[in-house]
């Protein structure tokens, strides 16, 4: 008693007699409803998903502090934005471990640091540390310094299966910081030296 959108798949056939005269016709039917709909709904999802994988990609990728993702034992770089490529020099990370894409990072704590985290599965968190990166193949290397955490990302049974870190250059902030200990250090020094000066005099 209403109208309602149907999809069908059928077939005509000739039924011959027994002079060989078409004396009738055969029709096979299917209805195809269910499956259609089942189709538009999956592909519909998967618009959604494709959309929101982009969405969720360009955020990523724009994040104003450096983000990566490393998966498996070995710490292979899954994804990387821009920021961190920027932190670490615009060299090939995706694909690699941490350790053939960073060498000049060997030494420095930070590879040890990364496997403690996949094989205890506690997240750590760095303040202000210093890590000595160079830039490019020939350049000096360069002092930086970072906050970040390194967060291990479970699988669905439970076990770690890769890290994701994520943190700021701080490089600015903490040159700043020495800048006003030294110009304190030195008004300390002044102000000593001043008074010991006119100590006598005025004596």
């Amino acid at each position: 008693g209403f109208p309602e959108e149907t999809w069908f798949t059928w077939s005509y056939s000739p039924i011959h007699d027994e002079n060989g005269r078409i004396g009738g016709l055969f029709c096979a039917c299917t209805e195809e409803t269910a499956r259609v709909h089942a189709e538009r709904e999956r592909d519909r999802l998967i618009r959604v998903a494709q959309d929101t994988a982009r969405t969720l990609h360009t955020w990523f990728n724009n994040a104003p502090g450096f983000v990566a993702l490393l998966r498996g034992p070995r710490l292979v770089f899954e994804m990387v934005n821009q920021a961190y490529y920027q932190l670490v020099g615009h060299r090939k990370l995706e694909g690699l471990s941490a350790y053939d894409a960073l060498p000049d990072v060997t030494g420095q704590g930070y590879f040890e640091l990364l496997d403690r985290v996949y094989t205890t599965g506690e997240a750590f968190v760095g303040r202000a540390m210093r890590i000595v990166l160079q830039p490019a193949p020939g350049m000096p290397p360069v002092e930086r310094f970072i906050d970040f955490i390194y967060q291990p990302v479970r699988n669905a049974d439970g076990t770690v299966g890769g890290i994701f870190a994520q943190g700021h250059d701080v490089t600015d902030q903490v040159h700043a910081t020495l800048a006003l200990e030294d110009a304190n250090r030195r008004k300390d020094e002044f102000l000593a030296t001043l008074a010991h000066e006119l100590r006598n005099p005025l004596a």
